[in-house]
């Protein structure tokens, strides 16, 4: 990442651009609010007891102070807006909230890179608008809000979790994770009950959820195609667990995305 001390800055908005390869950050907090997005390839953001994955399509809003960390398995591109707090209006200030994007709030995060930390103070234009997206991102993230998965504690159960995510069009059992992350099944089951406060079955149902709701965020990918690719064994099947963990039938969610 770029070495700038980002807290250091009076500015009320800047954004950084960095390219990265496959990368863990350590766990970390900033004194400002920031509004981090993956402009290419994907990201898995842990903040507030939860894990989610963050794309082109989505945005995280993190408030003043809030624990987190950053990885990628691959290569992205992150850009990062950091807003000072006073910025945010104040009623409205999050702790963790990722949301999706729609194309414009894309494009917003993708010009705020023309000013970076070394811009003058006196830039009325750049002053207008963080200011203006401060005030959006708030909306955005009330608007479209994404439930987090639930976050391990442990390395055992950070090693099955992962298995689970890289692993979601397969069939997966308990047995066959609790071989993965080098456990008994037993152990794995009451791993999930105390750590995830969830069961295996569902955190597996979570899992296959968002993957899905990272696919369909994307243009011209269908339901059918989304839930083989999910592990779901049927549409119907699919749309019920979507329904279930989300409030909402896969259909309409996809709508809130227009094909671009």
């Amino acid at each position: 990442m770029a070495h700038v001390d980002v807290d250091a800055t009076r500015l009320n908005g800047f954004c950084l651009v960095d390219e990265l390869r496959p990368f863990r950050s350590p766990w970390h907090a900033h004194r400002k609010v920031q509004l981090l997005a993956a402009t290419s390839g994907t990201m898995r953001l842990e903040a507030d007891g939860g894990q989610w994955v963050v794309s082109p399509q989505r945005a995280a809003l993190l408030g003043s102070g809030v624990e987190h960390r950053v990885s990628a398995d691959r290569p992205v591109r992150l850009c990062t807006v950091y807003l000072a707090p006073a910025a945010v209006p104040a009623s409205s200030r999050p702790g963790c909230a990722v949301f999706g994007l729609a194309p414009l709030a894309q494009q917003l995060i993708h010009f705020s890179a023309r000013w970076g930390p070394g811009r003058s103070a006196k830039d009325r234009a750049a002053n207008a608008f963080f200011t203006a997206l401060a005030h959006l991102s708030v909306e955005w993230a009330a608007g479209g809000l994404t439930a987090p998965l639930p976050a391990a504690r442990s390395p055992e159960l950070e090693l099955a979790m992962d298995h689970v995510l890289a692993h979601l069009d397969e069939p997966l059992s308990l047995a066959r994770v609790a071989r993965a992350a080098v456990m008994s099944p037993r152990t794995l089951a009451r791993r999930f009950g105390e750590e995830a406060g969830l069961g295996f079955r569902r955190f597996l149902r979570q899992a296959r959820v968002h993957a899905a709701m990272e696919r369909l965020s994307q243009p011209g990918v269908r339901i059918r195609e989304t839930a083989a690719a999910c592990g779901f064994k049927s549409e119907a099947a699919f749309t019920h667990a979507f329904k279930a963990v989300t409030g909402e039938l896969p259909r309409a969610y996809r709508a809130r995305f227009p094909a671009r």
